[in-house]
């Protein structure tokens, strides 16, 4: 199971984090699973500081054609992720990128994932490498 950025999302989850940061920036993963891959295809910064209700979110996700497979945060804070482990979380994946600085990063991923408890399970994270 991995999760597979098209280069176009790559890039602008790295114009993300290149952004002056705001406290608990996050957004959503747009795309499709296919088997145990999860193709991002497009992201979707959310202006808030804060996680739509879960009403807000089935709205927006309906808006969107079903398409939210996931979600990203900038930066690594366990305030930001722990409303992620509920139910509606379940079986989408979580991008993780490092906050500002120079230089290319290593994004981490996750799927949220249930056994006995919500959890986050490590999953690769791998970038489209274009053909120039």
């Amino acid at each position: 199971m991995d999760i597979f950025l098209t280069a176009d999302a790559a890039r602008t989850l790295e114009a993300v984090r290149r952004l002056p940061p705001v406290k608990g920036s996050r957004g959503f993963l747009l795309g499709h699973r296919r088997g145990d891959r999860f193709y991002i295809e497009s992201i979707l910064p959310s202006p808030s500081s804060a996680w739509p209700s879960l009403k807000a979110f089935y709205e927006l996700d309906t808006d969107l054609g079903g398409k939210i497979i996931g979600f990203f945060i900038v930066g690594s804070s366990p305030a930001v992720r722990m409303p992620l482990l509920k139910p509606f979380g379940t079986g989408k994946v979580l991008i993780e990128i490092p906050a500002g600085g120079g230089g290319k990063r290593a994004a981490r991923g996750a799927l949220i994932d249930y056994r006995d408890r919500f959890e986050f399970r490590k999953i690769p994270v791998i970038i489209e490498d274009p053909v120039r």
